[in-house]
């Protein structure tokens, strides 16, 4: 699983390589761009895209999950590991 997956950069490059993965963004349109590049690149069958808060999502299910919290605020670069979005302490926890 890719949480907090963007454009969906890291997802096409693991459907590159011929595995599945889901791939959240909490952000409707950034979604949409990361769904549109898939399909794009013929790689729709391998990525499932979702629009959800990527704490919400159980990451049971999944071999591997890969999780690129946002580190940038409206006032530019964030220092603060747990002021990222996810909190890296849940992307830790969820990585698990």
């Amino acid at each position: 699983a890719d949480l907090c997956c963007g454009i969906g950069g890291d997802a096409l490059a693991l459907a590159r390589a011929g595995i599945s993965v889901l791939a959240v963004d909490r952000d409707p349109l950034t979604a949409e761009v990361a769904r549109a590049n898939a399909e794009a690149l013929g790689l729709e069958g391998l990525i499932e895209v979702r629009c959800a808060d990527v704490t919400e999502i159980d990451t049971s299910p999944y071999d591997a999950v890969f999780v690129d919290p946002a580190r940038r605020g409206g006032r530019g670069r964030i220092f603060d590991p747990e002021a990222y979005s996810p909190p890296l302490s849940w992307a830790a926890a969820a990585a698990l």
